[in-house]
């Protein structure tokens, strides 16, 4: 994609790609999409967690309370995010904040997870 286009469009694309209305977007990710979309964040987990607004300390407290298991710690992070952001963690703001960072493939993923859901 082009650099000049906008996470807007890349949103609009991605709503046409997987044929879902921006209302569905709107719902919250229930734990097991949370899960599969962490199975899918690979080394850059902590990238995503800061745009999804997690601290540092918050990071820090993930990765010591599951020191041993870097998996578990990506799924902890998304649900840290989900109770913190409360209502307002939507799959629209994943899908956001992963184009943000970057991580289309993340986005498109959170997409099809919706999308075979609805």
């Amino acid at each position: 994609m082009e650099s000049s286009e906008s996470n807007d469009d890349r949103i609009s694309k991605l709503l046409q790609q997987f044929d879902i209305k921006l209302d569905v977007l709107q719902s919250s990710p229930t734990e097991m999409q949370l899960r599969r979309i962490s199975l899918k964040q690979g080394s850059e987990w902590e990238a995503c967690a800061t745009a999804l607004q997690l601290s540092v300390h918050d990071i820090d407290d993930i990765k010591t309370n599951n020191e041993r298991n870097v998996q578990e710690q990506r799924f902890r992070a998304l649900i840290q995010w989900k109770r913190k952001g409360g209502h307002t963690a939507t799959h629209e703001v994943l899908v956001k904040q992963f184009i943000s960072v970057q991580r289309t493939d993340l986005a498109e993923y959170v997409c099809e997870l919706v999308s075979t859901s609805k």
